[in-house]
């Protein structure tokens, strides 16, 4: 009896350490909704963690009575989305992260570069070819 009330104090007392997961920062997004007769800014950073789940945060931006130019209502079912799996949403406003790991795939290029007059255009091209690889692989994953 003594022993189960021991391994029960146990059970309740001991201080269980859940593994610590890192969010990773992937992008902010801005959409618009309806706010009364005009528009209002919402803004959504999208995080992943290190096993694949992924959560958002949602801020309130501007409003405006008269619509921008660029109005998105769609932003918000796109974030919906991409939190159950789907694509980044279209309405990107910063991706840092993305560009830093950019650069470091095509870091070996920029000490190549020398803008000679013939030999610019083809390394140019290459650069833009490896960039372009880079934003696909990083938005197609």
């Amino acid at each position: 009896m003594r022993e189960n009330i021991l391994s029960f104090k146990q059970f309740f007392l001991a201080k269980n350490q859940q593994p610590v997961k890192k969010k990773k920062f992937i992008a902010t997004a801005v959409g618009h909704v309806p706010w009364g007769l005009g528009v209002a800014e919402r803004f959504y950073n999208l995080y992943e963690y290190d096993d694949g789940t992924r959560e958002y945060e949602k801020f309130d931006g501007g409003q405006y009575h008269d619509m921008p130019e660029n109005t998105d209502y769609s932003t918000k079912a796109q974030v919906k989305a991409w939190l159950y799996g789907g694509n980044v949403p279209q309405t990107i406003l910063n991706v840092e992260p993305l560009i830093s790991e950019v650069n470091k795939e095509i870091q070996q290029y920029s000490a190549k570069v020398m803008m000679y007059d013939q030999d610019d255009e083809p390394m140019l091209k290459e650069m833009e070819e490896e960039i372009k690889k880079a934003l696909d692989k990083k938005f197609k994953k």
